[in-house]
């Protein structure tokens, strides 16, 4: 157990070194002719403004008719990102969504995702952004402050960022938390990667540091690779604890950890290995705090901290055989582990995948063991993809021997979806889409619905 986090951040870098090495060997640019000169140069044109929005408006609602209680929610989500607003190479994006849910229990909800100014071009030497942002190069992190990139060659940019953290639960402007971190992000043909460090403090003391990596590396299409890794630096069930003497709390902790493996040396073989670890991250400081005063809130105390985080580690094989142009067999095995409990578990599944002119299918049988719990599962699929709609539909039969319950039973899982572009019916609505989706489990008499929604238009 205490090799998984630097044996996985040495698989990590090790990729990102071949990566760096692949998108660096790129042909050396092509000599072109000289400008005209000068008597004859023209003005450079002025660079256009740009302009992409997306507005998405979507409802859920489930019901459970064996208690007869019911929950739903509306969500408005608008999307607008503007760029060579005025002569300067200034930008702007905002991205929010309002909430509203059925239950008069849950607080209706306003969100900023991002709300920011760009100064600079996508390729400028230098940029910074001022305002709300998701650097996406670190997983998507959130702050509210300014990042400033140094773009050091076509492909590859330095960064460093640093602000107020959002309010983890709920997404408002919070005061509390602080956050910063740099990082770098190099994209190629064929050659991906991005990471850096993170660090954040609450209340003036540490509250959560780690490193965070992902690479993509591709030999045409028959070799593919890439990595996700997290690595916490002071966790408080580390993997790897500091010494007795040593100035912080924790230890070293492989957060996350997500590998692929996918091998086509030819048309009719494909071969895949996932490799995964997580570890549920457990209370720091400020999480500490807020479960502290939400449950003096409610007005019950727990004595001593719960012990709350799981460590999951699991593998996965999948073998497909394409024979001919539609039929394509395939097996599956999966083991997990819950290294906690000592727990084992797994899957073998066995299906073949149909995909005609019209459409496709998916016939499957699994042998599931879900760490002690037994369970047989048929599922059937089938669907149709157009260029304008498209429909899919399926069911799912799972039989085996509840947690607790001496006798087998069985359940089953019907679900389908719905899509389709208005384009055909009006010109003016070629950027509008609408999707549907329900989901019904049937368990002995008891019969749960869910009910998803959504218009979106995008331009």
């Amino acid at each position: 157990m205490s090799t998984l986090a630097p044996a996985a951040l040495v698989v990590s870098l090790l990729l990102a070194a071949v990566t760096t090495h692949a998108a660096a060997a790129e042909p050396a640019p092509v000599a072109v002719a000289p400008p005209p000169p000068a008597s004859i140069a023209t003005a450079p044109t002025p660079a256009q403004p740009t302009w992409q929005d997306r507005i998405t408006l979507a409802g859920l609602y489930a019901f459970d008719n064996n208690t007869g209680r019911d929950v739903g929610f509306a969500d408005l989500h608008v999307f607008a990102e503007a760029g060579e607003l005025t002569s300067l190479p200034v930008g702007a994006v905002i991205d929010g969504r309002a909430r509203h849910f059925t239950a008069p229990s849950v607080d209706d909800r306003l969100t900023l995702v991002e709300g920011n100014v760009r100064l600079g071009r996508a390729r400028d030497p230098w940029r910074l952004t001022l305002g709300r942002q998701l650097v996406r190069p670190l997983a998507n992190t959130e702050v509210d402050g300014l990042k400033l990139d140094r773009q050091l060659t076509e492909s590859t940019s330095l960064f460093v960022f640093g602000g107020l953290a959002p309010h983890p639960q709920t997404g408002a402007f919070d005061n509390e938390l602080a956050i910063a971190g740099l990082g770098i992000d190099s994209r190629g043909e064929g050659a991906n990667q991005s990471g850096g460090a993170v660090a954040s403090t609450f209340g003036g003391k540490l509250d959560r540091a780690y490193l965070n990596h992902r690479a993509f590396l591709s030999f045409g299409r028959e070799w593919t690779f890439s990595t996700f890794t997290v690595v916490d630096l002071v966790a408080p069930q580390p993997l790897v604890r500091y010494g007795t003497n040593a100035k912080v709390d924790g230890g070293l902790d492989l957060t996350s950890f997500n590998a692929l493996a996918r091998i086509r040396p030819a048309r009719w073989w494909d071969s895949s290995l996932v490799l995964s670890h997580n570890h549920t991250v457990l209370p720091n400081r400020w999480w500490s705090d807020y479960l502290a005063a939400e449950r003096k809130k409610r007005g019950f105390i727990i004595d001593g901290e719960e012990p709350l985080g799981t460590r999951l580690s699991s593998a996965r094989f999948t073998q497909t055989l394409h024979v001919g142009a539609e039929l394509a067999p395939y097996a599956r095995l999966r083991y997990d582990r819950r290294h906690a409990e000592k727990l084992d578990g797994g899957e073998a599944r066995a299906g073949l995948k149909w995909r005609p002119r019209w459409g496709y299918t998916d016939l499957a049988y699994a042998y599931r063991d879900t760490f002690g719990v037994p369970t047989h599962l048929g599922e059937a699929m089938v669907g149709v993809d157009e260029t304008t709609w498209g429909i899919e539909t399926g069911v799912t039969a799972l039989y085996g021997r509840r947690v607790r319950e001496p006798r087998p039973a069985a359940a089953f899982n019907v679900y389908g979806s719905l899509w389709l572009g208005l384009g055909p019916l009006a010109d003016n609505l070629k950027t509008v889409h609408l999707l549907g989706e329900y989901q019904g489990f049937i368990d002995r008499g008891a019969l749960f619905h869910t009910f998803f929604v959504q218009v979106a238009h995008r331009i």
